[in-house]
């Protein structure tokens, strides 16, 4: 297995982040994330939603994971 980080592969797993997201829980977030980096789209729209939901560490967290 490589060291570099990997991409978030498929709507499944866009969709579990969306739904942590929504409910709040940032640590839930930090697991999933794990060494994964997100496309300019796909951070874009779950920055968008961490916003809506009033979650700056969320924000904080996902621009970290920008690739």
């Amino acid at each position: 297995m490589s060291n570099s980080s990997s991409k978030i592969e498929g709507i499944g797993e866009m969709s579990g982040l969306k739904t942590i997201i929504v409910n709040g829980n940032l640590d839930s977030l930090k697991q999933a994330l794990g060494d994964k980096t997100l496309n300019e789209l796909e951070v874009g729209y779950l920055i968008d939603l961490a916003k809506l939901n009033n979650e700056p560490e969320m924000v904080k967290l996902l621009k970290q994971h920008a690739g």
